[in-house]
């Protein structure tokens, strides 16, 4: 059975998706707060002055020159490199210091700054590999990051933590809990792409790199194990 959705009735939904996703995810709520309070005023107190200290200093290199691969010169190259922008939220397939192919991004709900312990929320930056690619995953397709390394774990210690791992790039939810089971009763069979048309408009996952499922199976099939990536702010 389709359903045509009025306008009202999509608001409705609108209302529904975002109710739950902030009762699954309390936090989510401070965090996008507190980024905003940090974009507005780089002094702010929103994070501990502490953590501030602490963060690792990446520098910013310059963005990588697009160079779209021709359609006539055959299938995509295999990459060599990943350049990740954080505060552009882009991804870049490079190969021979060359970026061949781009994509928007969602990454960890705290933006500022890099991964400092489990549970913050931020992605990683600097230098790592990925190390194997994640099948089955809950999220599509999945290529693993070799988050933490030594020095992140020193870092993570200062603040009696553990580092955090499970790093990915990685495809869309396979599952959205109450969301997938409430738009299946009513019948609305297209309600994934609504839905993560909206998610990826927002930074949401926990600290990982996130792409539509089209484009990480894209990215699977282009980034070899021991590509090395590169993620700034």
């Amino acid at each position: 059975m389709k359903t045509n959705l009025s306008p009202n009735k999509t608001l409705i939904l609108l209302a529904f998706f975002l109710s739950i996703f902030l009762v699954q995810n309390p936090q989510a709520f401070e965090s996008s707060w507190q980024t905003a309070n940090i974009n507005a005023n780089p002094d702010s107190n929103a994070i501990p002055a502490e953590e501030i200290a602490a963060l690792k200093k990446v520098p910013r290199l310059q963005l990588p020159l697009l160079k779209q691969w021709p359609a006539n010169a055959g299938t995509m190259p295999m990459a060599d490199f990943i350049f990740v922008s954080k505060s552009k939220k882009l991804l870049f397939l490079m190969k021979d210091g060359i970026a061949f192919k781009s994509y928007r991004i969602a990454l960890g709900r705290n933006q500022f700054g890099s991964k400092l312990y489990e549970g913050d929320m931020r992605t990683p930056e600097g230098l790592y590999t990925i190390d194997y690619e994640e099948l089955p995953s809950n999220y599509h397709l999945s290529l693993h990051i070799d988050y933490p390394h030594s020095d992140d774990i020193e870092r993570a210690q200062k603040f009696g933590r553990p580092p955090g791992g499970d790093i990915m790039i990685h495809g869309e939810p396979d599952h959205l809990g109450l969301i997938s089971y409430f738009f299946e009763l009513i019948g609305w069979e297209n309600y994934r792409n609504f839905t993560n048309n909206i998610l990826y408009t927002f930074n949401w996952t926990r600290g990982c790199i996130a792409v539509r499922n089209h484009e990480i199976e894209e990215i699977f099939r282009h980034v070899p194990n021991g590509t090395k990536i590169w993620i700034q702010r």
